[in-house]
């Protein structure tokens, strides 16, 4: 469920959350993940009206250091 996942942290928090290595990182293994086999995750939550509505989640199968202006 989403909001077990990194994704429904950054909803909850309103504020960005990467992991580069999302594997080694018992709390945040799921199927889901573990079928794409994810290594690296990113969640930017989707403020409206002060409000978060969602987020734009990016994933990738190496473990990467995302540049800073990301």
């Amino acid at each position: 469920p989403v909001h077990e996942s990194l994704s429904g942290q950054a909803i909850r928090e309103g504020r960005p959350i990467v992991e580069t290595e999302i594997r080694s990182n018992q709390r945040h293994r799921a199927a889901a993940l573990e079928a794409f086999e994810a290594r690296t995750w990113l969640a930017f939550p989707i403020v409206s009206g002060g409000r978060s509505a969602g987020t734009l989640t990016l994933a990738h199968r190496e473990a990467t250091t995302p540049e800073p202006r990301l």
